[in-house]
């Protein structure tokens, strides 16, 4: 990520720099800048558990809200052959046209909602530094500061 804001914006934890970050599943490698959940095994510690509980709850989150942006455009049911600048420039208007049906109380039909084959995920066990000391810091953070 290479926009300045990610640098600028950012929460001390444990003598380490949590800056913005995206969320992904154990499919996409850790890293500063992605985290992904701990792998899941058997008698974790509490830390470990609670962070996969909390990043698994924000990515629904997410998911839901793109679901709700894809039942409404159907631009969005299929591959964005855009580059990224105009890609960026078509989220950005679907949010906001999204946004603005909410206003109106527009709702959503899904009764159209088509069947998106699934996506089969790769398997990625690559870590970058930085990844790793970012997710235990964010662990310890959400063990002390619970919701």
């Amino acid at each position: 990520m290479k926009n300045p804001i990610y640098a600028q914006n950012y929460l001390t934890i444990q003598n380490t720099n949590i800056q913005a970050h995206l969320i992904g599943d154990s499919a996409f490698p850790l890293s500063k800048n992605l985290m992904k959940p701990y792998t899941q095994r058997p008698n974790m510690p509490q830390d470990q558990t609670l962070f996969n509980y909390r990043l698994s709850r924000c990515r629904s989150a997410i998911e839901r809200s793109f679901g709700h942006l894809k039942s409404r455009f159907r631009c969005l049911h299929k591959k964005l052959e855009y580059d990224v600048e105009n890609a960026k420039i078509l989220i950005k208007a679907v949010c906001i046209l999204h946004n603005i049906c909410i206003d109106a109380q527009d709702d959503v039909d899904t009764d159209w909602n088509i069947t998106v084959p699934p996506y089969n995920k790769p398997n990625c066990n690559l870590r970058t530094l930085g990844g790793p000391d970012m997710r235990d810091a964010l662990a310890y953070y959400f063990v002390q500061y619970p919701l």
